[in-house]
């Protein structure tokens, strides 16, 4: 949920495995933490988002990013982003990946500005792992192989594996013109948890 006065958040034991997708408004902000507090971010939010990010951080006890994951460049994905890490109670964020290339807006400059040398583009079929216990897939970017000016297409989209859940993260992606959704059904199947907001 979002955090304001009115909602308190829920509080979570220190040795959960959490995956909550944060009510930012406009555009994705989820949080990924390990048993042990390896942590994660997917996705910013748009411009204005990064205090509530920061405060959910917070109330789980995350102090450092180990990464934070960019579904695409629409600014209601990335815009709050550069903000985690701004002012006191910035959060610091040891690698960013995306899609890779550019995009000519505001918010994607401020971010790739905040994150320059920190950056990573990811391929489709690639594997990270957070801390031992959590593998992330990518089965999908820059609409894997299908060409397409929609940014929505190009979408970054994650497979988290923890024991027997897996949970598929994947920001604005097409399910028709170009119909990238799927292409990638075979790879995402089965996941127990879609975490994917209306475009």
């Amino acid at each position: 949920p979002e955090l304001n006065e009115a909602l308190p958040l829920v509080t979570v034991p220190a040795g959960a495995f959490v995956l909550t997708a944060l009510d930012i408004g406009q555009g994705d902000a989820t949080i990924l933490r390990t048993p042990s507090g390896c942590a994660a971010l997917f996705d910013g939010g748009p411009t204005g988002a990064g205090n509530t990010i920061k405060a959910n951080l917070a109330a789980l006890g995350i102090t450092r990013l180990d990464a934070a994951f960019v579904s695409h460049y629409h600014a209601d994905h990335l815009g709050g982003l550069d903000e985690v890490e701004q002012g006191a109670t910035g959060v610091p964020i040891t690698a960013t990946y995306d899609r890779g290339g550019s995009y000519d807006s505001l918010a994607y400059t401020q971010y790739a500005t905040q994150f320059a040398g920190r950056r990573t583009t990811l391929a489709a079929g690639q594997t990270l792992e957070l801390c031992d216990e959590v593998t992330l897939t990518v089965v999908a970017v820059n609409g894997n192989g299908v060409r397409s000016s929609d940014e929505n297409a190009k979408s970054l989209v994650v497979k988290a594996r923890f024991g027997e859940l897996d949970a598929v993260i994947g920001g604005d992606l097409t399910g028709d013109s170009p119909d990238i959704e799927s292409r990638i059904s075979a790879a995402v199947a089965p996941a127990q948890v879609l975490v994917e907001r209306e475009r």
